[in-house]
Protein backbone atom coordinates (compact mmCIF):
# COMPACT_ATOMS: atom_id res chain seq x y z
CA UNK A 1 0.00 0.00 0.00
CA UNK A 2 1.25 3.75 -0.90
CA UNK A 3 1.13 5.56 1.93
CA UNK A 4 1.49 9.78 2.52
CA UNK A 5 2.79 10.39 6.14
CA UNK A 6 2.81 13.66 6.14
CA UNK A 7 -0.61 14.42 4.06
CA UNK A 8 -2.88 15.90 5.93
CA UNK A 9 -6.73 14.54 4.75
CA UNK A 10 -8.50 17.56 6.67
CA UNK A 11 -6.49 20.25 4.18
CA UNK A 12 -5.87 18.01 1.02
CA UNK A 13 -2.44 19.48 1.59
CA UNK A 14 1.60 18.45 2.78
CA UNK A 15 1.68 21.90 4.69
CA UNK A 16 4.41 20.47 6.22
CA UNK A 17 6.83 20.61 3.31
CA UNK A 18 5.51 23.95 1.39
CA UNK A 19 8.03 26.01 0.04
CA UNK A 20 7.93 29.19 -1.93
CA UNK A 21 10.32 28.82 -4.82
CA UNK A 22 10.38 26.04 -7.81
CA UNK A 23 12.73 24.36 -6.21
CA UNK A 24 13.24 20.33 -5.93
CA UNK A 25 14.09 17.12 -3.84
CA UNK A 26 17.72 16.77 -4.06
CA UNK A 27 20.62 14.93 -2.38
CA UNK A 28 22.21 18.17 -0.47
CA UNK A 29 24.38 16.09 1.64
CA UNK A 30 25.66 13.35 -0.29
CA UNK A 31 24.45 10.23 1.69
CA UNK A 32 22.27 8.88 -1.49
CA UNK A 33 19.00 10.24 -0.44
CA UNK A 34 16.88 12.90 -1.54
CA UNK A 35 16.27 15.67 0.96
CA UNK A 36 13.09 18.33 0.95
CA UNK A 37 13.48 21.66 0.76
CA UNK A 38 10.61 23.53 2.87
CA UNK A 39 10.21 27.00 3.33
CA UNK A 40 11.24 29.15 6.47
CA UNK A 41 10.25 32.64 6.70
CA UNK A 42 13.60 35.22 7.13
CA UNK A 43 11.85 37.93 9.37
CA UNK A 44 13.07 41.40 7.96
CA UNK A 45 13.74 40.41 4.38
CA UNK A 46 13.17 42.33 1.05
CA UNK A 47 14.07 41.86 -2.62
CA UNK A 48 13.83 43.04 -5.85
CA UNK A 49 11.14 40.65 -7.58
CA UNK A 50 11.91 40.94 -11.21
CA UNK A 51 9.58 38.00 -11.93
CA UNK A 52 7.16 38.99 -14.88
CA UNK A 53 4.21 39.31 -13.32
CA UNK A 54 5.48 41.61 -10.25
CA UNK A 55 7.04 44.20 -12.92
CA UNK A 56 3.71 44.10 -15.04
CA UNK A 57 1.65 45.01 -11.79
CA UNK A 58 4.13 47.63 -10.61
CA UNK A 59 3.79 49.27 -14.11
CA UNK A 60 0.19 48.79 -14.70
CA UNK A 61 -0.22 50.57 -10.97
CA UNK A 62 3.05 52.87 -11.33
CA UNK A 63 4.21 51.33 -8.58
CA UNK A 64 8.10 51.51 -7.32
CA UNK A 65 10.05 48.42 -8.28
CA UNK A 66 8.54 45.44 -6.56
CA UNK A 67 9.85 43.64 -3.65
CA UNK A 68 9.53 39.91 -2.13
CA UNK A 69 10.20 38.14 1.13
CA UNK A 70 13.57 35.94 0.90
CA UNK A 71 12.69 32.20 2.73
CA UNK A 72 15.15 30.11 4.42
CA UNK A 73 15.31 26.79 2.98
CA UNK A 74 15.28 24.34 5.65
CA UNK A 75 16.61 20.52 4.06
CA UNK A 76 14.93 17.82 5.62
CA UNK A 77 14.99 13.86 5.46
CA UNK A 78 12.02 11.96 6.82
CA UNK A 79 13.51 9.37 9.06
CA UNK A 80 11.54 7.57 11.57
CA UNK A 81 8.49 8.61 10.82
CA UNK A 82 9.51 12.44 11.44
CA UNK A 83 11.22 15.39 9.26
CA UNK A 84 14.69 16.13 10.68
CA UNK A 85 16.26 19.05 9.67
CA UNK A 86 19.85 18.31 7.77
CA UNK A 87 20.92 21.94 6.24
CA UNK A 88 19.59 25.35 5.80
CA UNK A 89 20.54 27.75 3.07
CA UNK A 90 19.52 30.99 1.07
CA UNK A 91 18.32 30.53 -2.53
CA UNK A 92 19.21 33.33 -4.99
CA UNK A 93 17.04 32.24 -7.82
CA UNK A 94 17.70 34.98 -10.33
CA UNK A 95 21.25 34.87 -9.67
CA UNK A 96 21.40 31.06 -9.27
CA UNK A 97 23.13 30.04 -6.76
CA UNK A 98 22.24 28.20 -3.02
CA UNK A 99 24.58 29.35 -0.06
CA UNK A 100 24.23 26.58 2.81
CA UNK A 101 24.65 28.53 6.14
CA UNK A 102 24.68 27.38 9.48
CA UNK A 103 22.07 26.87 11.31
CA UNK A 104 22.80 29.57 13.83
CA UNK A 105 22.67 32.00 11.92
CA UNK A 106 18.91 31.06 10.73
CA UNK A 107 16.49 33.55 12.93
CA UNK A 108 19.63 35.94 13.10
CA UNK A 109 20.16 36.68 9.50
CA UNK A 110 18.45 38.56 7.22
CA UNK A 111 18.54 40.16 3.40
CA UNK A 112 18.04 43.13 2.05
CA UNK A 113 18.72 43.33 -2.13
CA UNK A 114 18.46 44.22 -5.55
CA UNK A 115 19.70 42.65 -8.82
CA UNK A 116 23.22 41.91 -8.75
CA UNK A 117 23.87 42.39 -5.19
CA UNK A 118 22.39 41.08 -1.76
CA UNK A 119 23.26 42.45 1.56
CA UNK A 120 23.49 39.95 4.63
CA UNK A 121 22.32 41.93 7.64
CA UNK A 122 22.68 40.55 11.52
CA UNK A 123 18.84 40.55 12.75
CA UNK A 124 17.70 41.30 16.21
CA UNK A 125 14.87 39.28 16.85
CA UNK A 126 13.47 40.48 20.15
CA UNK A 127 13.56 43.74 18.73
CA UNK A 128 12.53 43.03 15.24
CA UNK A 129 15.35 45.73 14.06
CA UNK A 130 18.09 45.43 11.31
CA UNK A 131 21.61 45.36 13.25
CA UNK A 132 24.93 45.92 11.40
CA UNK A 133 26.22 44.62 7.82
CA UNK A 134 27.69 41.52 7.87
CA UNK A 135 28.82 40.44 4.17
CA UNK A 136 27.20 41.07 0.64
CA UNK A 137 27.31 38.48 -2.74
CA UNK A 138 27.42 40.15 -5.68
CA UNK A 139 26.73 38.46 -9.22
CA UNK A 140 27.67 40.60 -12.76
CA UNK A 141 28.82 39.54 -16.49
CA UNK A 142 32.16 38.81 -16.64
CA UNK A 143 32.93 40.69 -19.68
CA UNK A 144 31.48 44.02 -17.86
CA UNK A 145 34.68 45.96 -16.65
CA UNK A 146 32.99 48.72 -14.91
CA UNK A 147 31.68 45.98 -12.77
CA UNK A 148 34.80 44.58 -12.34
CA UNK A 149 36.20 47.66 -11.34
CA UNK A 150 33.21 48.27 -9.20
CA UNK A 151 33.81 45.17 -7.47
CA UNK A 152 37.94 45.11 -7.24
CA UNK A 153 38.15 44.86 -3.47
CA UNK A 154 35.84 41.93 -3.43
CA UNK A 155 37.00 38.02 -3.35
CA UNK A 156 35.89 35.68 -5.59
CA UNK A 157 33.10 32.89 -4.88
CA UNK A 158 33.11 31.52 -8.26
CA UNK A 159 32.90 31.85 -11.96
CA UNK A 160 30.02 30.05 -13.48
CA UNK A 161 28.70 30.38 -17.48
CA UNK A 162 29.45 34.18 -18.44
CA UNK A 163 28.57 35.33 -14.15
CA UNK A 164 31.62 36.05 -11.95
CA UNK A 165 30.14 35.98 -8.03
CA UNK A 166 31.91 37.21 -5.39
CA UNK A 167 31.74 38.74 -1.92
CA UNK A 168 32.89 41.00 0.60
CA UNK A 169 32.46 40.54 4.49
CA UNK A 170 32.40 43.29 7.23
CA UNK A 171 34.29 43.97 10.38
CA UNK A 172 31.04 43.45 11.92
CA UNK A 173 30.19 40.24 10.45
CA UNK A 174 34.06 38.60 11.12
CA UNK A 175 32.92 39.65 14.90
CA UNK A 176 28.81 37.68 13.96
CA UNK A 177 31.54 34.65 12.43
CA UNK A 178 31.39 34.26 9.16
CA UNK A 179 34.71 33.15 7.55
CA UNK A 180 35.93 33.47 3.86
CA UNK A 181 35.44 29.55 3.96
CA UNK A 182 31.92 29.26 4.98
CA UNK A 183 31.28 31.79 2.03
CA UNK A 184 33.61 29.65 -0.28
CA UNK A 185 32.97 26.47 0.67
CA UNK A 186 29.09 26.50 1.02
CA UNK A 187 28.19 28.60 -2.13
CA UNK A 188 26.88 26.50 -5.13
CA UNK A 189 25.76 27.45 -8.71
CA UNK A 190 25.13 24.03 -10.41
CA UNK A 191 22.04 22.97 -8.46
CA UNK A 192 20.30 25.87 -10.18
CA UNK A 193 22.06 26.43 -13.25
CA UNK A 194 23.67 29.82 -12.57
CA UNK A 195 22.04 33.40 -13.27
CA UNK A 196 19.08 33.22 -15.40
Amino acid sequence: TLAAPLFDVSTQSTSQTLRHMKITCQDIDSDGFLEIPVSVDMPGSSVADNSAVALAAANSKDESAPTKSVYYTKWVKFRDDRLRAVQYSVIDEDAGYILSIPSSWVGRVTVLGNEGQWDFYHWNSSEEKLGNLLFSVYYYDKNDEQAKNKNKNAKLLTSYGSTTYVYTITDAGYDFGVKDDILTSNFNTTILGGKK
